[in-house]
């Protein structure tokens, strides 16, 4: 037997998640990207976590919420102990994921995240092509607006439609999906991290961009509401998605609002989604 090590650098993004740590085994209960694995553990933010393995080669998955956003590597056979670290890196539309320092490679960066756009273009294209398959959505259906429909969660409230689904994922606090937007709910507490507390929005956006290495960002306003735009994988491609995020600051978090689109359908949706994003109000305002 020999030492694995795995170290979580401390970061603001899915501070509150945690990443489940795999390991290929044949006789492992729990299938990732199709093999057999089983669970070494969970590794929180800021931590380090050490699990014994055996000297034969492996591969080694880390899972940031949902098995559509994960990175790996593949562990050689040997006898000497082995040390891995990583952290989540912003990107909301491929899950604000676990990245290990020692895939971080442009080339494998892009490997990945054309993998990951791929599978999150499937929380909007499963649900239509699964209702036009079955017949049960006619088109004067499937076109009309829907009916309002006001969402909480831990303070927040938004005003979006019934036909949003709620899913849970542990690198967000929540989401929203039907098969033309995504919203996803990313609250960075101020008792999770008590330095964002002398931030204000102007200096938390900066931080963000900063940490994540985020180049060429641009804020937008609209009276009160503040946002930048972010587009995933090449502009001119259909399986592109363009990530419209609005920032607030509550009384006790800042709160990342992000409204996920296909890039191909250009500005069709902008009008909707600054409805909802002025429906938005917390319990205890900034």
């Amino acid at each position: 037997m020999r030492q694995l090590t795995i170290k979580r650098i401390r970061s603001f993004v899915g501070c509150m998640g945690k990443v489940s740590v795999f390991i290929t085994d044949p006789a492992g209960d729990k299938t990732v990207c199709g093999d057999a694995c089983r669970l070494l553990g969970l590794l929180g933010n800021g931590k380090t976590e050490v699990y014994d393995i055996s000297e034969q080669s492996a591969k080694l998955y880390l899972v940031a919420g949902t098995e559509m956003f994960n990175d790996s590597t593949v562990i050689p056979e040997g006898t000497g102990d082995v040390y891995l670290e990583g952290q989540n890196r912003y990107d909301p539309m491929h899950g604000n994921a676990f990245i290990l320092s020692s895939n971080d490679s442009g080339e494998k960066t892009a490997d990945r995240k054309k993998r990951n756009t791929k599978a999150l273009l499937l929380l909007f294209l499963v649900p239509l092509i699964v209702g036009l398959c079955i017949g049960l959505i006619p088109h004067f259906i499937k076109n009309s607006p829907g009916k309002p429909k006001r969402f909480v969660c831990d303070g927040m409230s938004i005003e979006l439609t019934e036909k949003f689904e709620e899913r849970e994922n542990v690198n967000y606090t929540t989401s929203y999906v039907t098969s033309d937007i995504a919203v996803i709910v990313v609250e960075d507490r101020f008792d999770q991290a008590t330095a964002l507390k002398e931030y204000d929005i102007d200096g938390y956006l900066q931080l963000i961009w900063e940490v994540n290495s985020l180049e060429g960002m641009k804020k937008e306003t609209d009276g009160s509401l503040v946002w930048y735009d972010q587009v995933s994988g090449n502009s001119s491609s259909k399986s592109s998605v363009r990530n419209r995020t609005y920032v607030f600051r509550s009384e006790d978090a800042f709160w990342m609002i992000q409204f996920l689109t296909n890039s191909s359908a250009g500005d069709k949706y902008d009008e909707t989604i600054s409805k909802y994003a002025k429906s938005i109000t917390f319990d205890k305002a900034g």
